[in-house]
C-alpha cells in the first residue's frame, strides 16, 4: 500500500472498519467526540498507530502545548511504549498555538502517515484576527484540516469535547447535534465518530474490559453503532 492510493486505511478495530468501509481514506477528515476521560485520545492515537504500521511512516500528533500533557510521559495511551522500549510510533508537537497552514509547512516533504490533534481547542485559525471569538472560527478551521488532509493526501483524526450540558439531559449518548452546539464545523468533517461509555456514568457497569458505544457518522453513509471494549488498565480498545 502507498500513501498516494485512495483505498481505505484499517483502524485496528473491525466493527469500526465495517463501518467505515474498510477504514479510513487519504485526504479525509476524521473528528472523535466525547466528553473529557471518556478516551478520545486513547482512541485517535489507537487509530493512529494502526495506520502507521499499516503505512511503515510514523503520524504525527500535535498535542498544543497544554500544562494537562506531557507527550513523552503522562499520555496514558502512549505509556507502554516508554515502558517497553519500543519507538513511538508518532512525531509529537507540543508547540502552543500552531494553525493548520503551520502544521502544512512542517510536514511537506516529509514522509507521515497521519495526523492527529488531540484537542480542537488547541489548535490557531489561519487568520486568528478575523474571528471575534474562538467558536466563530470553528467551521473555517474544519476546512483547514480538510484542506490539511488532501495537501498531505493522509487521514487526519481531531479530537472535540462535547459540552456538559450532554450530562443534564436523561440519555447520555451524544449526537451529531451535541457536537454542532458544542463545536460547529461546517461541512468539512468527513466522519464523526461519537463516543460513549456504559461507566463513565454508571459506576456499577466500570471494569475491564468496558462496553463502549461508537456511533459513526459519515457524510453520506449514514450513522451506525458499533461495539468494542475499553481496557482502562491499558488505555486501549478491543
Amino acid at each position: 500500500m502507498t500513501q498516494m492510493n485512495n483505498q481505505p486505511i484499517p483502524t485496528g478495530l473491525a466493527p469500526l472498519d465495517d463501518a467505515l468501509g474498510g477504514g479510513l481514506r487519504p485526504g479525509t477528515l476524521t473528528v472523535i467526540a466525547g466528553r473529557p476521560g471518556m478516551g478520545a485520545t486513547s482512541l485517535a492515537l489507537q487509530i493512529g498507530e494502526c495506520i502507521a504500521g499499516t503505512m511503515r511512516k510514523k503520524g504525527w500528533l500535535y498535542t498544543g502545548g497544554s500544562a494537562e500533557l506531557n507527550p513523552a510521559d503522562v499520555l496514558g495511551s502512549l505509556l507502554r511504549y516508554r515502558d517497553s522500549g519500543t519507538r513511538l510510533p508518532f512525531i509529537i508537537c507540543d508547540s502552543p498555538h500552531w494553525s493548520a497552514a503551520m502544521i502544512e509547512r512542517a510536514l511537506a516533504g516529509k514522509p507521515v502517515s497521519c495526523v492527529v490533534i488531540d484537542e480542537l481547542l488547541r489548535l490557531a485559525p489561519n487568520r486568528p484576527e478575523r474571528y471575534d471569538c474562538p467558536s466563530a472560527a470553528y467551521p473555517a478551521m474544519a476546512q483547514e484540516l480538510k484542506h490539511l488532509a488532501r495537501v498531505l493526501h493522509v487521514p487526519v483524526l481531531c479530537n472535540v469535547r462535547l459540552g456538559r450540558f450532554v450530562e443534564e439531559r436523561e440519555d447520555p449518548h451524544p449526537t451529531l447535534a451535541d457536537l454542532t452546539y458544542s463545536c460547529p464545523l461546517g461541512e468539512a468533517v468527513d466522519t464523526v465518530l461519537l463516543l460513549y461509555r456504559d461507566g463513565y456514568y454508571d459506576p456499577k457497569k466500570r471494569g475491564t474490559p468496558e462496553r463502549t458505544q461508537i456511533t459513526v457518522s459519515q457524510r453520506h453513509g449514514g450513522e451506525k453503532a458499533v461495539f468494542c471494549r475499553w481496557n482502562g488498565a491499558l488505555t486501549w480498545y478491543s
